[in-house]
């Protein structure tokens, strides 16, 4: 028996000698969740068994009820007492609160030991977690995969037709009965997961930032992030700081003192170059009191994104240093009675007060804040006039969450040589900036990669490129010209349809391919 199965039933074992249903059925909420307690069963849940299937990501709302880590912090979406927060389904006090939760757990561990998993569909508890307790009590006849996405993607690549719309009882029977004989649960699920569910390499971050520069620029300074879908500073205007961008925080401090910037620079800077693709920022339209009491009034959300390679850039006209975004929500007059908040930027890290200050984005899966772009790119209200001046604007391209293309590029010619045979197939990169042209038989395929998180976003940036290279190509032979843009993600039903569409009214065989990398 290999080293990762005995250590895996181990700590299976181990976890099942303690969490007896009886002991499941005495147990109190101090128990069930506290601060700094590892014995907790929702830290034996998430953490002490991480290594039987992760549900790390989401906040600690998914346990149904919590222990705030900051008591004065209590987030708008959930009930909260002095001390605990829970979701309102759960009951008016911690304690109803906590003895239906309790229930609900009870409910999936009988089920789980009982082999009727889709009972625990119809159970209320967050998906990640209901899912990972019925793994631990399930005698491994589950797989230890719990986010709905990837097992979205398994289940479509092993031949079942719209599994986005099917419940995860019936994901999980239908993936765990393509286990090969010669695996284990745990190294089927591994190799599933490390094809179909990479994991981001950074977590998410929140940071809240203002939209006035000064009373002369109030309002200005926001019309101009929204219309450039940018968010932006202007201390230290005059300085490109490109090489800072992501650099850490005490050398960009020590380098803008160098530069004679004071503390508000620096203190700013130091957040504002560390947002990456991914993250979601809160616009503010003040910080300071009001009526002498504390105010902070949110007006708008956006998501960092990457376009044409870039997100930091410089403004030498009139904004200085911008981060693409994405709006995901404007209009909003978000009002909170909390202080502190008068500076040009926050770093939030607070998990109560990230819930409190950014509520369904704090939570919201990469999909949920897709729809919201789509959304406001295809319904965007026309305008009256537009700003005629010269401006360095770069945003006009799609997102991504990370900079992939050349991995991907590299990748993916190694995939066409090892499927096609690398002596029957000529495989060219960036001939005549053409990312890959597959020289095959009686065909060329010109690929363009995209690294973007979307297809849509990727074939809207790369189409264009893929028929301007067939058009200007030197090859005059009559070889078939096809063309396909590769990205890093499969494409939705939607997507589908878009991809359709083109294929039936180009006239050149065009396709998207996903090809995902770790």
């Amino acid at each position: 028996m290999d080293t990762r199965l005995l250590k895996s039933r181990e700590i299976l074992k181990s976890f099942l000698e303690k969490w007896t249903l009886d002991r499941v059925k005495r147990m109190t909420l101090s128990e069930y969740v506290d601060t700094g307690n590892p014995e907790t069963f929702c830290q034996y849940i998430e953490t002490q068994t991480q290594k039987l299937g992760s549900i790390k990501g989401h906040f600690s709302n998914k346990f149904g009820i919590y222990k705030r880590n900051n008591p004065s912090v209590n987030p708008s979406t959930l009930i909260s007492d002095s001390v605990y927060s829970w979701l309102p389904y759960y009951g008016k006090s911690s304690v109803e609160a906590f003895e239906n939760v309790k229930q609900d757990i009870i409910k999936i561990i009988v089920a789980s030991q009982s082999g009727k998993f889709t009972e625990i569909d119809k159970i209320h508890l967050n998906h990640l977690v209901k899912w990972k307790i019925a793994f631990l009590y399930s005698n491994e006849q589950l797989v230890p995969i719990f986010k709905k996405d990837v097992l979205w993607d398994i289940a479509e690549h092993f031949g079942l037709e719209k599994a986005c719309e099917l419940p995860i009882a019936q994901l999980q029977s239908f993936i765990f009965s393509k286990k090969p004989s010669y695996n284990n649960i745990y190294q089927y699920a591994t190799n599933l997961y490390r094809e179909f569910g990479v994991e981001e390499n950074n977590e998410r971050s929140f940071y809240l930032i203002g939209s006035t520069y000064d009373e002369n620029k109030a309002g200005e300074v926001f019309h101009f992030m929204e219309e450039s879908n940018v968010v932006c500073t202007g201390f230290a205007l005059d300085f490109d700081l490109t090489y800072l961008y992501r650099a850490k925080e005490k050398d960009i401090v020590e380098e803008l003192k160098n530069k004679k910037e004071d503390p508000k620079s620096y203190n700013a800077l130091k957040f504002f170059l560390q947002m990456k693709p991914g993250d979601i920022v809160a616009i503010k339209s003040t910080g300071n009191p009001k009526a002498e009491k504390p105010f902070l009034e949110i007006i708008a959300y956006a998501i960092v994104v990457e376009r044409e390679g870039v997100v930091y850039w410089h403004d030498t006209e009139n904004f200085g240093h911008c981060i693409n975004v994405q709006f995901i929500q404007t209009g909003l007059q978000k009002q909170f009675e909390l202080g502190g908040y008068s500076r040009t930027i926050h770093n939030i890290t607070d998990k109560d007060l990230i819930v409190l200050l950014f509520g369904e984005n704090a939570n919201s899966s990469s999909n949920s804040v897709r729809q919201e772009i789509k959304k406001r790119r295809r319904t965007r209200k026309a305008v009256e006039s537009k700003n005629t001046s010269e401006q360095n604007r770069k945003g006009s391209g799609a997102y991504v969450t990370n900079p992939k293309h050349n991995q991907i590029q590299q990748l993916f010619k190694e995939h066409l040589e090892a499927v096609f045979g690398k002596d029957s197939v000529s495989v060219q990169l960036e001939e005549n900036n053409v990312d890959i042209k597959l020289f095959y038989a009686n065909s060329i395929t010109f690929y363009e990669v995209k690294p973007y998180d979307h297809a849509e976003d990727c074939i809207r940036d790369g189409l264009g490129q893929l028929l301007s290279y067939v058009f200007f190509d030197i090859d005059k032979s009559k070889r078939e010209k096809k063309i396909k843009i590769v990205g890093p993600n499969p494409p939705d039903d939607e997507e589908k349809d878009f991809i359709a569409f083109l294929k039936q009214n180009l006239n050149i065989d065009f396709d998207y391919e996903c090809f995902k990398i770790e």
